[in-house]
């Protein structure tokens, strides 16, 4: 499986679930608690890329870390599959968005919101660890 060197999804510093050919990984600029990624492990830039395996395991995990999230930060949640720059992908890593959502959470833009985010804190990455 070929990596890329200065790809964070290649690389990922904190895996939260992890199967044959998918990871649920921490997101370091989420845009609320809760946001995290599910992103296959081979480098890819587009679905049509994928393996029906390889899509079908991406759709498992993120089942498995959907109903983590809708336990212990909402039930209700945005899915999100950005792909290509007109689309908002900013990685070349294809990548899907599990974003709790809450009642007054003003997440009404999504990719204004996405986009003006600040890093993680430790103390969220331990919390997510909690509950995965």
């Amino acid at each position: 499986m070929k990596k890329h060197v200065d790809c964070p999804f290649c690389n990922p510093d904190y895996v939260l679930v992890e199967a044959e050919y998918s990871r649920i990984i921490v997101n370091l600029k989420p845009g609320q608690f809760g946001h995290i990624l599910a992103v296959p492990k081979r480098h890819v830039s587009r679905v049509s890329e994928l393996t029906m395996e390889e899509w079908l395991d991406l759709a498992m995990v993120e089942k498995h870390a959907a109903d983590i999230l809708e336990i212990h930060c909402s039930q209700q949640l945005n899915l999100l599959l950005n792909q290509g720059p007109d689309a908002g992908q900013t990685l070349e890593h294809l990548h899907k968005n599990l974003i709790p959502r809450h009642e007054g959470d003003n997440f009404v833009n999504m990719q204004r919101v996405l986009k003006d985010r600040s890093r993680i804190s430790e103390d969220d990455i331990a919390r997510l660890r909690l509950i995965f």
